[in-house]
């Protein structure tokens, strides 16, 4: 039967914490889809000027008096300090970890995506090949010769396709892998 990989406890309580906040945001984001549905649900155009999630934005959407509205941002208001609370965790954990702190001297990797790689991956060196060559990922213009290893460039979108799809680990992986990133500054 195959070894499973058990994360050591700080791993698991590191994937936790970014799996609770990506969990948060996803809630908070249908609450502001639902507010957008009662405006079209009563025909109201939102203002072109601002943001509906701005300050000016709320200011203009408690006006409106709808309850709904109140009731959705009401239910917002804990999500946003849990959020909140736990983005300040994560990013003081940032500078206690030199792996963190090396995957985010990658343009486009922030804190977030550093921790969120770290936490999805764990030790690197529990890989015999390398971390490109497990897990089904395989860099995108990838050629080899004997010794030698070339890998394409790093594309603009990478870093725009991480922070799309921050709340699936196995898909921002896969990013960083078909966008030519090398992920493995461990080694170095």
């Amino acid at each position: 039967m195959p070894v499973s990989f058990i994360p050591p406890t700080d791993i698991a309580d590191l994937r936790e914490r970014i799996r609770r906040r990506a969990f948060l945001v996803r809630q908070a984001t249908k609450l502001k889809v639902k507010i957008r549905d009662v405006l079209a649900g009563e025909g109201v155009k939102p203002p072109g000027e601002y943001g509906l999630h701005t300050r000016k934005g709320v200011e203009w959407l408690r006006g409106l008096g709808f309850e709904p509205v109140d009731c959705y941002f009401r239910l917002m208001e804990p999500l946003k300090r849990e959020t909140l609370t736990l983005s300040r965790e994560l990013r003081g954990m940032t500078w206690d970890d030199p792996d963190v702190r090396l995957l985010m001297t990658i343009p486009g990797i922030r804190y977030y995506i550093a921790l969120l790689i770290k936490a999805e991956i764990g030790d690197v060196e529990r890989f015999s090949g390398g971390v490109e060559r497990h897990g089904g990922i395989t860099r995108e213009g990838a050629r080899a010769s004997g010794q030698e290893a070339c890998f394409g460039g790093c594309c603009k979108e990478a870093s725009h396709c991480l922070l799309q799809r921050a709340g699936k680990p196995e898909a921002v992986l896969q990013s960083v892998a078909l966008s030519g990133i090398d992920i493995s500054p461990w080694k170095r």
